[in-house]
């Protein structure tokens, strides 16, 4: 501000001082006026609630005092101190209102008074009507919040905390949106009074101006005499682009043309298809660089136009001829109709040619097999209609009006199905309208489209010259209608022979197909023709003849080659134990390239487009992956990114070709994951090197990837035999232990069996009133022992079991035996447990291994139901037996928490378990899994979560058999 000087400033605060006292003024006048009348709000808002503590008398005096206060400011702002300090003023009269506000929350409902919206309304309405300055609102922000406090805090009402927080907050909101605001309205105040200031002194220096206003009127001149030096410049540039662009290429197709038909070419099938790739792809280049530049001619004036009189129907079955062989290789049908009127025309048969021939291959290329293009032509009064129908794809309506756009695709992303350069359109409206005519679509998508030019019936000169550009007839109908979405340019059959198109000539001027290419070599400046003995020795002339006709081939060259020419079947028997590629590429010409340079070291695999390279990487999981990244359906980085998102494919090697070699590219093609990037043009030396490098990488991976797999067989094969080592020994340290103890107790046993014996000698003794009781605690004593021996029985068999042999085992001993280990866990009255074990139901197994995996059965399932009771009832324990489909089985149910569904993939696993640490090793059940195993049996689990778990183990029926043998 100090720059602004002085003056600036002065001006500034005058001016202000000037507002802001009008300002003030007409914020008194508001405030007196609206403070009175929200009386009306108070009675609306507390008499319905009958709140006897509010004096609605108490709140009119209150607004009529704060009104009354406002007075003296309206006063004060007439007076010298006013004038002076009307910024002081300004604060002062949002106090008024505001401590209104804050006596009735005060004298009202304290923290629970809607009245702190009141607040808010001060803040905002005098701060716009005032425009504070920074200063100004910070007061009265603080004033407001502080005032609102020493309400809260004096008025009688209860101290609700959470409404007091909502208040202040959007206080606190509402104070920083006014300082900000004022800070903002301030500066822009500012530059709004700085800009008139310039601008009253941008008026005096007006005449200055217009002075200098004659100087630019002479720099425009030279600029204008400049531009027309430039467009001269322009012509020379094209002479010379089209020597430089045209020449070589010619040169190269001679020598091609050639080679093609040596000897030793035509017998070398490979070699053939390595000089027909160089020419197609010669040709394409040499068509697209016509196009241009005849576009180019159109733009810089230089464009001619050699109109001559020739009969319509030769020239439309000319045409027909010319794209029939490459509309039937894709399986569609052409056909021609003129109308019986229409004989003869005027115009330039070569552009026209090239007009109608950019329409057809558009139609062909964009409508699928099977169905139809036709080429109508009729007289409409003074103009000759050419109609191209097809059945194809059609074209939407909003592409419709930018389809005869330069470079335009209706498909412009990196998975589009049909390529292009975008010419081929604009050079056909161009063409048209230097006629005098008009290009016009129609269309309807799934259904086809309709291409109409209309051109007039009589030149304007049967040699006329035409000029650059030109202009369009009225009514011009361009924008209406478009093509088709891609470079209609970009078609034609190679190979077509010249005279496929010619056209007979009249009288005047008359020529022949290859004339207007004879003037077109002449008129662009082509230097073969003179270097070749001059234009006008025979030499010379049947050099042009050569370029007339290899123009014309490329005119009528197809860039699309169809697929089924280029893709070959897979021949699984030259493989042998070379590695395995996948190649995708929508360009013919560059699979089959591809392929001819790999498959000596490799299996080659094609794929056309993004969808098929993903079903056959994920189908053959090849060594290697090399995709073009502009693919139909999907282009090479979504393929890329679905490989890597898929587990099967994620490590194959994917190598990355495309024509964009930009650094945003290489990220984006790294990002999605591929291994290795090649931009266009490249080495085949490279391609093979990086090739070899990643198939190397990714077999060293595979290998490595079985030895870690066969490492870890051999680890859990090593676990598997410490853990039937650690089962052993554990039987072996119980056989030993058992020993000892059932030495241990069958002595004390035997001598408790003697003692029996005596007592109930000598029972003859006890009184007869007392023989009844003795007895039967003698019974007891005796039954007692018995069951102890039995223990100890069941014991020493376990503990010493007689090798592992299979035989008939009685199921309902074993069950008893496998319960009366775990006696002490359930007869505690907390689990019943039901033996249903039918009597002499017996199975073919180890009897001791059986016993084993029976107690690791039963003692889970009761370990189970101890930590998790069921919901409803009693822990109940069930083993049944039954047999079913020439099938044994034995079945120990619980009513516990059964088994989680994630964990039954994993329970028979060895040192698998869910229980805390210390409470088990997880190896029961893999043993009781491979003890049935053993005895050629299966064990099987049925589970529902919160409701059961049942264990069957399932053993061969061998008696069958054996009464079958019988």
């Amino acid at each position: 501000m100090a720059e602004l000087g002085k003056e600036v400033l002065s001006a500034f605060r005058r001016h202000e001082r000037s507002i802001g006292l009008q300002r003030l003024r007409l914020g008194c006048w508001i405030a007196m006026a609206l403070t009175p009348p929200g009386l009306v709000i108070d009675v609306l808002y507390y008499k319905p609630k009958q709140d006897v503590s509010v004096d609605i008398i108490v709140l009119l005096f209150i607004r009529l005092i704060c009104t009354a206060a406002i007075l003296p400011i309206l006063y004060l702002s007439w007076q010298r101190f006013g004038i002076r300090h009307y910024r002081l003023l300004g604060v002062l009269l949002a106090a008024a209102p505001a401590l209104c506000m804050a006596l009735i929350i005060g004298v009202t409902d304290g923290t629970a008074s809607p009245y702190y919206a009141g607040l808010n309304l001060v803040l905002l309405g005098v701060g716009m009507v005032m425009q504070w300055t920074l200063v100004q609102s910070l007061s009265a922000a603080v004033m407001v919040i502080v005032m609102y406090l020493g309400a809260v805090i004096l008025s009688p009402s209860s101290f609700q905390a959470g409404i007091f927080l909502n208040n202040i907050w959007f206080m606190l909101l509402t104070s920083i949106i006014v300082v900000i605001g004022s800070q903002v309205s301030s500066k822009l105040r500012f530059s709004d009074f700085v800009s008139r200031h310039n601008l009253d002194r941008s008026r005096h220096d007006l005449e200055a101006t217009n002075e200098r206003l004659g100087e630019t009127n002479q720099r425009l001149a030279e600029t204008n005499q400049r531009m027309r030096e430039l467009d001269e410049l322009k012509g020379r540039f094209f002479a010379n682009i089209s020597h430089e662009l045209r020449t070589p290429l010619t040169l190269l197709l001679g020598p091609i043309e050639h080679l093609s038909q040596h000897p030793a070419i035509v017998r070398d099938e490979r070699l053939r298809e390595y000089v027909g790739t160089m020419q197609d792809n010669a040709l394409r280049l040499l068509k697209l660089i016509n196009d241009l530049l005849d576009l180019v001619r159109l733009d810089a004036g230089q464009f001619r136009l050699h109109k001559v009189r020739f009969e319509v129907a030769t020239f439309t079955a000319g045409l027909l001829n010319a794209v029939r062989r490459f509309a039937e290789d894709r399986g569609l049908r052409v056909s021609c109709n003129n109308a019986p009127e229409l004989s003869e025309m005027c115009g330039d048969p070569d552009k026209l040619e090239k007009v109608l021939l950019n329409l057809l291959f558009n139609s062909i290329k964009f409508t699928p097999a099977g169905g139809e293009v036709r080429l109508n032509g009729y007289r409409d009064g003074p103009w000759v209609v050419f109609e191209v129908r097809d059945t194809g794809m059609g074209i939407s309506p909003e592409n419709l009006a930018q389809l005869f756009q330069r470079f335009w695709q209706a498909d412009s992303s990196s998975h589009r199905k049909y390529q292009g350069a975008g010419l081929g359109l604009a050079l056909v409206k161009e063409l048209v309208e230097a006629h005098g005519g008009e290009v016009m679509a129609r269309s309807e998508v799934g259904k086809g489209t309709t291409m109409t030019v209309r051109l007039p019936l009589e030149g304007e000169g049967e040699a006329a010259k035409g000029t650059g550009r030109a202009a369009a007839p009225a009514g011009e109908k361009g924008n209406e209608a478009t093509g088709h979405g891609t470079a209609g340019g970009d078609a034609g059959p190679a190979g077509v022979a010249v005279g496929a198109a010619s056209r007979p000539v009249e009288g005047d001027g008359g020529r022949n197909g290859s004339g207007a290419g004879e003037e077109e070599v002449e008129g662009e400046g082509v230097e073969a023709g003179v270097e070749a003995g001059g234009s006008g020795t025979p030499a010379g002339f049947e050099t042009r003849r050569h370029l007339a006709a290899l123009y014309k081939r490329a005119e009528l060259h197809a860039s699309i080659t169809p697929l089924r020419a280029s893709l070959r079947p897979w021949d699984p028997g030259r493989g042998g134990n070379r590695p395995e590629i996948l190649v995708v590429d929508d360009e013919p010409d560059m699979l089959r390239f591809l392929r001819s340079q790999l498959e000596d070291d490799y299996q080659v695999r094609e794929a056309v487009d993004g969808d098929q390279a993903t079903v056959m990487a994920s189908q053959y999981l090849p060594d290697a992956v090399v995709c073009d990244m502009m693919l139909p359906e999907k282009d090479g980085l979504q393929v890329c990114r679905e490989l890597r998102a898929n587990h099967t494919t994620r490590s194959l090697p994917f190598l990355m070709l495309t024509a964009r070699a930009d650094d945003e590219t290489k990220l984006a093609a790294l990002g999605a994951g591929a291994s290795d990037f090649l931009p266009k043009p490249f080495s085949t030396a490279e391609l093979k090197l990086r090739l070899k490098n990643l198939v190397d990488a990714h077999r060293l991976q595979e290998e490595l990837a079985r030895q870690n797999r066969k490492l870890a067989s051999t680890l859990e094969e090593l676990r598997e035999t410490e853990m039937q080592l650690v089962q052993a020994e554990k039987m072996a340290s119980l056989g030993r232990l058992s020993a000892g103890i059932i030495h241990e107790i069958n002595n004390p046993l035997n001598f408790a069996r003697t003692g029996l014996h005596v007592l109930k000698r000598h029972s003859q003794h006890i009184p007869a009133e007392l023989r009844e009781e003795y007895d039967e605690v003698l019974q007891d004593i005796g039954d007692g022992i018995v069951r102890v021996s039995t223990i100890v029985g069941d014991l020493r068999q376990f503990s010493h079991p007689q090798g592992d042999a299979v035989a008939e085992v009685d199921v309902g001993t074993a069950v008893e035996a496998a319960l009366r280990f775990l006696s002490a866990d359930w007869k505690d009255g907390r689990v019943d447990v039901a033996n249903e074990i039918p009597e002499g139901f017996v199975v073919y197994a180890n009897r001791n291994k059986l016993v084993q995996v029976l107690l690791n059965l039963c003692q889970n399932a009761i370990d189970a139901m101890r930590d998790h009771p069921p919901a409803e009832g009693k822990a109940r324990l069930q083993l049944r037996a039954w047999q079913e489909d020439g099938r044994r089985r034995l079945g120990v149910r619980d009513n516990g928490p059964g088994i989680p569904a994630n964990h039954l993939a994993h329970i028979f696993e060895p040192f698998y378990t869910t229980k805390d640490v210390g409470k088990g090793m997880g190896l029961g059940l893999s043993i009781c899994y491979r003890i049935m195993e053993e005895v050629g049996g299966r064990i099987t689990v049925d589970t529902e979560e919160g409701q059961y778990c049942e264990f069957v183990l399932d053993f061969p029926d061998r008696f069958d058999d054996k009464e079958a043998e019988g």
